[in-house]
């Protein structure tokens, strides 16, 4: 009797404790779809920023012969890029919240599209994005607004 409690025991142990590991090491990582979205929402914010630093270049180009109508449309991109910017913002700050002990973790590594993530890589990911909204956003407040 106490061989059989001894193993049953032992049995409980063998399969609890490894599914317990195995259930806290599967959650530790970010969802991939949720990673997925913010590395595309960073992608098109650089493109939204990159579209709108080339109409800023043209638009000094044409300073003399620039409108309000094109100012203001530049406005609007610029708006735009902020928008984008302040979402991706938001969504790295609920995905750091959520999954704390994987941005905390410098060794942490997922895949994403056949692409390896590391917290310090979107970090910088994200910096660089911040960046180039920065610079951008200079050369606009530069720019004088047209009185025509």
């Amino acid at each position: 009797m106490k061989i059989k409690i001894v193993l049953l025991a032992l049995l409980l142990l063998g399969i609890v404790l490894p599914s317990e590991l195995f259930a806290q090491t599967q959650y530790a990582n970010p969802d991939a779809s949720r990673m997925r979205l913010l590395l595309a929402k960073i992608e098109d914010c650089n493109t939204d920023i990159t579209d709108a630093e080339a109409e800023i270049e043209t638009f000094k180009k044409i300073d003399s012969e620039a409108s309000l109508a094109l100012y203001n449309q530049l406005k609007k991109n610029v708006r735009i890029a902020t928008k984008c910017k302040k979402a991706s913002q938001k969504e790295y700050d609920d995905l750091r919240a959520d999954y704390e002990g994987w941005f905390g973790d410098e060794t942490s590594v997922m895949s994403v599209d056949r692409q390896r993530i590391t917290s310090a890589w979107l970090n910088q990911y994200l910096i660089a994005m911040i960046s180039y909204y920065g610079a951008m956003y200079i050369v606009f407040n530069g720019i004088a607004v047209p009185e025509h």
